[in-house]
């Protein structure tokens, strides 16, 4: 780190440390992973800085600002000089001036594009990435960085609010590796199937996983690669020879990297409850219900498309989910949920997951509605009664999780004992 980036020390000279805190289970710890920057952003930070811009740009003339020269307050506002924010003059020192005026951001142009960076402060990421997302040159990027690092310093002096921006700081868990005793910064390793962040020491290669080497007591601590605020202030000191560095926060602390497993709270088909029913007694046998299968029809359909966009984890109900390409013996896309680690495919928990099951679908599905017993039903497949009966209770408890109203499983008469006649 460059000598002159120092720690941030109170005016009472506490001896509390400011640190940058980090979630290295984000794909951001280097440059060129993909990011899921969103879940970073901290947005007090964002909502702070929001609202000390709006203060900066207020296009009204009132309140009326102290003079950024004397510090006077005897200002009155003044005609416009170019741009769209008010300007004022100062009777103490007879000058005039904006609110921009004596403030970081005085000589910097495309204030609009510099805004749209505020909600990217606080987020892991690489200045490259910030500058795709904002349509800037790096340059652009950089300069609007160290300008909103030194505003958040005069702002809150403590450094506190400064400490929680995260963009263009690149850091690395501090470890000691238990094969060659490195101790120092470890190198990103990637993740592992299940998204858990893998660390490798620099010296031997060996990799380990983060949250394992916390449990030991380890990694908590990180060390800061590369703070892009050294480089705009080497690039600022070209012309400005005499600015000194901000005193920003070097310490970094890590987030416990153990994956947070969200419960698979869904019920497995086996275990829903189904209703009692009887089907009428004087009703006629083999009539195909044509709302019922069409409803059926569409959901078998989706069931066994061969689309790969991700769909909701049968077993956890996340979004969380994306298309898993390992083949399967199916030949279906299989999925995998980063909420409770599932693999899975369309057909999981449904009657369809069984390949007899698959098979005979089309078949199957128009008999639901038939007024008959299992037993001719069964001689119609060509397959066991006991088969049969299997399958229309989980085709009844499958209708249950498609419509919780019980509507469509209520046209389901297959199997169903006739009603005694009065």
């Amino acid at each position: 780190m460059n000598k002159d980036v120092q720690n941030v020390v109170g005016a009472n000279h506490q001896q509390t440390r400011l640190a940058r805190q980090f979630d290295a289970t984000v794909g951001a710890i280097t440059a060129n992973e993909p990011v899921s920057d969103e879940l970073t952003e901290d947005l007090g930070l964002t909502d702070f800085l929001t609202r000390s811009w709006l203060d900066l740009v207020n296009l009204q003339t009132t309140p009326l600002p102290r003079c950024p020269h004397c510090d006077g307050l005897r200002i009155r506002p003044d005609r416009t000089k170019g741009g769209n924010l008010p300007s004022f003059f100062c009777h103490g020192c007879k000058r005039s001036f904006n609110r921009l005026t004596g403030t970081p951001f005085s000589h910097l142009v495309n204030r609009a594009k510099g805004a749209a960076m505020i909600p990217l402060l606080s987020r892991q990421m690489s200045l490259d990435q910030a500058g795709k997302r904002l349509g800037r040159t790096k340059k652009a990027v950089l300069s609007w960085l160290l300008a909103f690092r030194r505003w958040l310093l005069e702002l809150d002096p403590s450094g506190q609010m400064e400490a929680r921006v995260r963009l263009g700081v690149r850091v690395a868990p501090h470890a000691c590796c238990t094969r060659c005793g490195f101790d120092g910064a470890f190198l990103s390793g990637g993740f592992d199937p299940q998204r858990r962040r893998r660390i490798r020491c620099p010296r031997c290669g060996r990799s380990r996983l983060l949250d394992v080497v916390q449990k030991e007591g380890q990694g908590f601590d990180g060390v800061v690669v590369h703070d892009a605020i050294e480089t705009a202030v080497r690039a600022r000191r070209k012309h400005f020879p005499d600015m000194p560095a901000p005193l920003v926060a070097q310490a970094v602390q890590l987030d416990d990297a153990a994956p947070v497993i969200q419960v698979r709270k869904l019920p497995r088909l086996s275990d829903i409850a189904i209703p009692e029913r009887r089907r009428p007694a004087d009703s006629p046998t083999r009539e195909e219900d044509p709302q019922l299968s069409a409803f059926l029809h569409r959901q078998v359909d989706a069931a066994l498309s061969n689309s790969t966009r991700a769909a909701p984890c049968p077993w956890c109900g996340s979004d969380q989910t994306k298309y898993h390409s390992a083949p399967r013996p199916s030949g279906l896309p299989g999925f995998r949920c980063r909420a409770c680690l599932a693999y899975f495919t369309r057909v999981s928990n449904t009657p369809l997951v069984h390949p007899m099951a698959r098979a005979y679908a089309s078949r199957f599905v128009p008999m639901l509605g038939w007024h008959e017993t299992g037993a001719g039903a069964a001689r119609e497949l060509g397959i066991a009664v006991g088969t049969l009966h299997t399958w229309v209770r989980s085709w009844r408890q499958w209708l249950l999780v498609l419509d919780p109203t019980a509507t469509m499983e209520g046209r389901v008469m297959l199997g169903l004992r006739a009603q005694k006649p009065i």
